[in-house]
């Protein structure tokens, strides 16, 4: 039976995954969507009043794959600290 312990330390370890790529996909997402908009999404950050129309599929792709990346990610981690802990319990 796994301890208390051990199943908050892969608890955090996913937690801490987690995080990391939600940083990474929010980043790509928004550097795919100022990259789509040619640019006139940095402007429209900078100046909110200035969002409009033209903004909307680049701000919607950047989001589907930042979300998709996201999505990978976390499943990805899933799968390595739940292996980890399987074989950690095996071995003992």
């Amino acid at each position: 039976m796994v301890s208390w312990s051990s199943a908050f330390k892969k608890g955090v370890t996913m937690w801490l995954w987690s995080l990391a790529w939600a940083v990474i996909g929010l980043v790509i997402g928004l550097l795919i969507a100022i990259g789509i908009s040619g640019g006139s999404l940095y402007e429209a950050i900078l100046n909110p009043p200035t969002i409009g129309r033209e903004h909307i599929v680049p701000v919607f792709v950047g989001s589907l794959i930042g979300m998709v990346i996201i999505a990978l990610g976390l499943w990805t981690a899933l799968v390595k600290v739940v292996t980890e802990a399987a074989l950690e319990e095996l071995k003992k």
